[in-house]
């Protein structure tokens, strides 16, 4: 592996030393205005592996809140996040009473927050960048704070909750370390912090798409080790078990999720007598691994386009997001046959992807002899239902299939 001075800190150890295990391009479109390629790299001090990206905090935050992905969901995401938020409640009623105080940070559109509602959970609070989400928490009657993660705590919210949790929160972070101590600001004295996030430990177990590990908001790759390490250093002991820190998605499209419950030490995690990180590699052999066998699928995919676009035949892409833009941004020789692209999300449409226009999926009417390529990495098979309840003939291809 090469050696790096890194660009961003070590968000485990705040080391700046590191080696590079793989080169991402994103090709991103240039509205979004953040850096589109980084190196995924391994912390020579601690063994955390991230994204060693030149993007701004700033950047990020402008990033969540106009490419926000909750207020024009369609019925089938809705159902995706509905089943998510059921068997997060699965994980956490064993760690959560039905009076604790209970905060939400990153909470987005409030999913997780109402089905407590529903279930009788009275205290719920929730902390979001994304004023539009808060104005909705807000008027279905639960507290919520415009604010980063990063915020400095209101006095009125300081030591007040006795249970907090970080869902799918802290793979998006530049500076885990600060938001676990603004974590602490908001925790009460016994109380439990819950984080949750991707493993690098599943990547090669759920051969993905390059796409859906590393694109532009998933920028840390914790394993349950690395987040061990990281609240150990704020004076915080994991409660729960092995098993939950290696729980697949129950998803079409599944992925392994640590679920990791912490409780404060008494009398550990004094920032004036330094945390000796130790090393974990399994993160950095797990990446590498995923690589190994990642590429016979991507070409696998390619190839497929290949075939259609010297078979002459026009293609409509559905999907415009990070795995149609890895397949078509890394063969640019495709975009000839491309008619266009649809997508269910009406913020995508009348944009362009490299030059073609987006459309709803109805635009697929006026070419009943293109091939329907289908980018989409979640749930694909929701997409192919939709085609047929459309009553479309046209011949398609998912990608996530082969």
């Amino acid at each position: 592996m090469i050696k790096k001075k890194l660009i961003r800190r070590c968000p485990v150890c705040n080391a700046l030393d590191g080696e590079i295990l793989q080169h991402i391009d994103l090709h991103l479109p240039t509205e979004m205005n953040i850096p589109g390629e980084y190196d995924v790299v391994v912390c020579e001090e601690c063994g955390a592996t991230f994204a060693d990206t030149a993007v701004s905090d700033d950047q990020l935050a402008n990033m969540y809140c106009k490419n926000n992905k909750y207020e024009h969901d369609t019925d089938v995401d809705r159902e995706l996040h509905s089943r998510m938020t059921e068997y997060l409640y699965e994980v956490i009623e064993p760690f959560v009473n039905k009076n604790d105080n209970i905060l939400d940070v990153g909470c987005g559109d409030g999913g997780n927050l109402f089905y407590l509602q529903e279930r009788g959970y009275p205290n719920l609070a929730g902390v979001e960048i994304d004023p539009n989400q808060i104005k909705r928490i807000i008027q279905c009657g639960i507290q919520g704070y415009a604010a980063s993660v990063y915020s400095e705590v209101p006095a009125e919210m300081k030591k007040r909750f006795s249970f907090i949790m970080a869902n799918q929160v802290f793979e998006h972070l530049l500076y885990p370390s600060i938001a676990v101590d603004r974590l602490i600001d908001y925790l009460a004295p016994g109380g439990t912090i819950l984080i949750d996030t991707p493993s690098a430990l599943g990547f090669p177990v759920f051969l993905r798409e390059i796409p859906n590990y590393f694109n532009p908001e998933h920028i840390n790759y914790f394993t349950p080790k690395s987040l061990d390490s990281l609240m150990k250093s704020k004076g915080f002991k994991r409660i729960s078990s092995d098993e939950l820190a290696y729980r697949p998605t129950p998803l079409e499209t599944p992925e392994i999720t640590c679920y990791l419950f912490y409780k404060k030490e008494a009398g550990v995690g004094n920032n004036s007598i330094p945390y000796a990180f130790s090393y974990d590699d399994s993160g950095a052999r797990a990446i590498s691994a995923y690589y190994e066998n990642i590429g016979k699928k991507d070409r696998r995919q390619i190839a497929v386009v290949k075939k259609i676009v010297s078979d002459g035949r026009k293609i409509v892409v559905w999907g415009t997001r990070s795995f149609a833009r890895h397949v078509f941004g890394s063969n640019p020789a495709f975009i000839e046959n491309v008619a266009c692209f649809v997508d269910n999300n009406v913020d995508e449409q009348g944009k362009k992807v490299f030059g073609k226009n987006v459309f709803s999926p109805e635009k697929i009417r006026e070419y009943p002899d293109a091939v329907i390529i289908i980018c989409v990495m979640l749930n694909p098979s929701s997409v192919k239902r939709q085609i047929f309840q459309m009553g479309l003939g046209n011949v398609c291809v998912t990608l996530a299939d082969f």
